[in-house]
């Protein structure tokens, strides 16, 4: 691992358009690569897990996720987008070792006010499970 000051020496290196400034300064960020402001990805993110926490996992059900996957940012989201989510569950399964539990694949798109997606991820959540409400069968 790189040292301290060696890390310090390649963001302070870096060309200040990749830096803060295309996601806080309106005069830096004309001139970006993205001319004009975009929020951050991670901030992207955090608002992507508010959502999903407040109107899709289940408060008593969900325990904890081990992952995410395929996390990709398609378009900038900018000052003023409106974000909603679109959430599919793409495999749901018991879990071997415990039946009291199961883990959830869903596959989440970010979408702006336009419909369009701005950022793509897989997540994986670990949910309880209802109990079974059938009779158990006894071997014979």
């Amino acid at each position: 691992m790189p040292s301290r000051s060696a890390r310090r020496r390649f963001w302070i290196s870096r060309p200040a358009s990749t830096r803060k400034g295309i996601h806080t300064d309106a005069s830096a960020a004309a001139g970006g690569p993205f001319n004009g402001l975009i929020a951050s990805g991670w901030h992207t993110m955090a608002l992507m897990m508010r959502i999903l926490v407040r109107y899709y996992l289940n408060e008593a059900a969900s325990l904890a996720s081990p992952g995410v996957d395929e996390l990709r940012w398609l378009k900038p989201v900018r000052p003023g987008d409106v974000l909603s989510l679109r959430c599919t569950v793409v495999q749901a399964r018991a879990s071997r070792s415990k039946p009291d539990r199961g883990l959830v694949h869903t596959a989440i798109e970010i979408l702006n006010q336009h419909q369009e997606t701005v950022a793509t991820l897989t997540m994986m959540n670990l949910l309880r499970r209802r109990p079974d409400p059938r009779p158990a069968v006894s071997g014979r």
